[in-house]
C-alpha cells in the first residue's frame, strides 16, 4: 500500500520518473501512460528510465503497480537495502 502523502505528491507531478530494470524496459513501455524518459528536448535517457503520465497513476491500483516496479528494481540494485 502506498502511503497517503506519497500518493498525493506523486499525483501532483506533471510526470513521474521511474527507474526500472533495463531488461523490463520495453515491456513496461507498453503500459498505459508510460513513455521513454527524456532529458531535455530530443535527448532520450537510457533503458531503465520511464516517465509515467499522471492520468496513468490516477487510481490506487496503477500507482501501486508503478511504485512496486520501482521498489523491486531499487531492492535489486541495493541488495534489498531499501
Amino acid at each position: 500500500m502506498v502511503p497517503e502523502l506519497l500518493r498525493h505528491q506523486l499525483r501532483e507531478l506533471a510526470v513521474v520518473l521511474v527507474r526500472v530494470a533495463a531488461d523490463r524496459h520495453e515491456t513496461l513501455l507498453r503500459e498505459p501512460g508510460a513513455e521513454q524518459a527524456h532529458m531535455g528536448a530530443g535527448r532520450e535517457m537510457g533503458a531503465g528510465w520511464i516517465t509515467v503520465a499522471p492520468e496513468a497513476i490516477a487510481d490506487d491500483g496503477r500507482l501501486t503497480f508503478w511504485v512496486d516496479v520501482a521498489m523491486h528494481h531499487n531492492r535489486a540494485v541495493t541488495g534489498g537495502q531499501s
